[in-house]
C-alpha cells in the first residue's frame, strides 16, 4: 500500500471518528462499540504515532470554534478513558484547544 492511500485512509477515519458532535454519541452499546473498535483497530493498523498526527491535525485544522473543540475534546476522551497513550507535545497539543476556548 503507498504512503498517500495509507495517510488518505487513516485521515479519512479520524474525520469519521471526531467529526461529530459528542452529545449525538450513540446511546446504543453496539454502535459506541463499533466508534471505538474502529479507532482500535486505527491505531493497530497504523501504530499511535501516526494515529495521534493524524488527530492533531484534525483538531488544528478542524477545530476552530469553542464548539467544535468541546466536541473534539469530548470524543478523544470517549476513545482514549481506558487506556494510556502518550502524547509527545500535551502542553502545544492541548494549549490550542485552550486557545481557540478563550
Amino acid at each position: 500500500m503507498n504512503v498517500d492511500r495509507i495517510s488518505s485512509n487513516l485521515t479519512e477515519t479520524v474525520n469519521y471518528l471526531f467529526d461529530r458532535d459528542y452529545e449525538m454519541f450513540p446511546e446504543n452499546e453496539d454502535e459506541a462499540e463499533k466508534l471505538e473498535n474502529t479507532y482500535d483497530a486505527l491505531i493497530d493498523e497504523y501504530g499511535w504515532s501516526n494515529t495521534f498526527e493524524a488527530i492533531d491535525r484534525f483538531m488544528r485544522e478542524k477545530c476552530l470554534d469553542g464548539i467544535s473543540v468541546c466536541n473534539f475534546a469530548h470524543n478523544y476522551w470517549i476513545y482514549n478513558c481506558s487506556n494510556f497513550r502518550k502524547i509527545d507535545a500535551p502542553y502545544r497539543f492541548w494549549a490550542i484547544c485552550i486557545i481557540v476556548l478563550i
